[in-house]
């Protein structure tokens, strides 16, 4: 018979190992999984302090937590992915290179591998967006708006930025994992979309070419500032045979090849000359070119309004402004009469909508057969009379004849005054034409008028135009009164005489705001109104936003 003791070792032993067994697998477990932590810190690059418990199994992991910003332009590593990017949860922001600083450590407990991330970093969003934008982005005017109405709301996958050819998503809003409130974004980039380098255009930057100068006409420039002009009448005639302001002529003449500009919502924020695309230490003077306000046009409201339309032509996407709409609209709609490019002499009356009504010369036709029959029949009577009558007869029928044209001129000035009312009053009353095609249209006229040399397209009109503005206070204010005026009759109801009479003084100025409202009228299907206006929205709510 087996004895108390004997009960306890064969029974009571075997109990406590096996009780001890989870214990046991606990503790290599956790050894286990902090090996396979340690590897992947290591594996990832991340200064982490990991530890532990052997009884509970639970691992702690101590990550520092991040503040990031975006290298200087002129960095070779700003231009470059970043040779180790994490491939831990949280970490999407790695596949860059950035300045980082430590603001603290999170304390995370894991029981397994799979469990494990890092803390999101902090970055400015604005900043953010503008390196993104500059490594070749394109905002989602979806995902911003959505961004807008919903902030935090946002659905989880949300695209903001798109990759270069618009078909996957560079930022997306990501699952709030310990952001504390903040918007939690994640980061996506593929090598094959480093399609740009340090010699790209910056976002919310443009670039405006010199006007291509007439060959010898900077030399004919020197020789006039170099030479005093004897007859001050020669020098003024010399001047107006310049095509271009004597600014772009001096710009041109120190080997300037462009103009780089910057802008935002109250315009041009500022400018930098450049020679063969590098940038240089002089600034154009661009206050004339300040935005005071959008219902009120000024010279900076037409000159942003233009360089936006022409920058999304060109393919910069300058998103830090936006085009208001009532300029849309305006650029949009037929406001003028093709009688009145008929008037201009810029579209022939055989090229254009049936304008005006056919004039009827008969009857003054009929009124000189009549009176010259009537002098043949006193030509004829004088010669029947007697000689001593005829002298007589003679100066009556002189006095007659000359009064009979007297009137005849003023009859003849009366139906031409009147033919001429009645032309202009058809050419206002006529159908309006396409925006883009009255554009077109005064771009020949300018042409042909050697306002512009040949060869140039609607861009580089445009191009030339806001080049001119830039330099030239006198010629943007110019412009911009044209297309105020512009707007105003078109606003009001429609062309009249007045207006007609202010285009044909200032006709070439008429001809290059055409050019603008016709890129505007273009790029107002392209151009979406409310991306730049949803940007800047998301921008000023968020101002610090997470991204992991």
């Amino acid at each position: 018979m087996s004895s108390a003791t004997d009960i306890i070792t064969y029974i009571g032993v075997p109990l406590a190992v096996l009780g001890v067994l989870p214990i046991l697998y606990t503790c290599l477990k956790a050894l286990i999984t902090l090996n396979a932590i340690k590897r992947e810190l290591r594996h990832n690059g991340l200064d982490a302090i990991a530890r532990g418990s052997l009884l509970t199994g639970v691992v702690e992991i101590e990550l520092p937590r991040l503040n990031i910003t975006p290298l200087e332009r002129d960095e070779a590593d700003y231009w470059k992915l970043a040779r180790s990017p994490s491939s831990i949860r949280g970490g999407t922001w790695s596949v860059f290179n950035w300045d980082k600083l430590v603001t603290g450590h999170s304390l995370y407990r894991l029981q397994y591998k799979d469990q494990m991330r890092q803390p999101q970093a902090e970055v400015d969003f604005e900043e953010l967006i503008a390196y993104l934008l500059d490594r070749g982005a394109i905002p989602s005017v979806d995902g911003f708006r959505m961004l807008r109405t919903s902030s935090l709301w946002t659905p989880t996958g949300t695209t903001i930025l798109l990759s270069p050819d618009t078909t996957h998503s560079v930022l997306k809003v990501a699952v709030p994992d310990d952001s504390d409130g903040v918007l939690s974004l994640a980061l996506g980039w593929r090598p094959d979309w480093n399609l740009r380098d340090i010699n790209s255009l910056p976002p919310y930057w443009m670039r405006l070419e010199t006007p291509n100068i007439r060959q010898g006409e900077t030399e004919k420039r020197a020789l006039i500032d170099g030479a005093e002009l004897e007859d001050a009448t020669q020098e003024k005639e010399l001047e107006g045979s310049q095509e271009h302001s004597p600014a772009a002529i001096d710009l041109h003449s120190r080997g300037y090849k462009s103009v780089r500009l910057r802008m935002g919502q109250l315009g041009v924020q500022d400018a930098r000359e450049e020679e063969s695309h590098k940038l240089l230490e002089l600034r154009p003077s661009i206050k004339h070119l300040t935005i005071r306000n959008e219902r009120h046009g000024c010279p900076g409201l037409w000159f942003a309004c233009a360089a936006t339309a022409l920058g999304s032509k060109k393919g910069t996407g300058l998103w830090s402004y936006t085009i208001p709409e009532h300029i849309l609209s305006f650029a949009e709609s037929a406001t003028i009469p093709a009688g009145v490019m008929v008037v201009l002499d810029v579209i022939d009356e055989k090229d254009a909508p049936a304008c005006f009504s056919p004039w009827d010369d008969e009857l003054e036709c009929e009124e000189e057969r009549n009176r010259t029959f009537a002098r043949l029949r006193r030509m004829g009577e004088e010669a029947r009379l007697p000689p001593d009558q005829q002298q007589a007869a003679r100066l009556k029928r002189g006095r007659e004849d000359l009064w009979e044209m007297q009137e005849a001129n003023k009859k003849r000035q009366i139906n031409q005054r009147v033919r001429e009312e009645t032309r202009m009053y058809e050419a206002l009353r006529s159908s309006r034409i396409d925006p883009a095609l009255v554009a077109v249209r005064n771009l020949e006229w300018l042409m042909n008028k050697e306002h512009l040399q040949r060869g140039h397209t609607m861009r580089t009109a445009v191009e030339e135009a806001l080049y001119t503005m830039l330099l030239d206070e006198s010629k943007a204010t110019a412009i911009s009164d044209m297309l105020n005026k512009w707007k105003s009759w078109a606003d009001s109801g429609g062309m009249n005489q007045e207006h007609l009479d202010y285009v044909k003084k200032s006709q070439s100025t008429f001809a290059l705001a055409s050019c603008i409202v016709g890129v505007l009228s273009e790029g107002s299907t392209t151009l979406d109104g409310s991306v730049g206006n949803d940007m800047a929205e998301c921008i000023r709510v968020w101002r610090k936003v997470r991204l992991g």
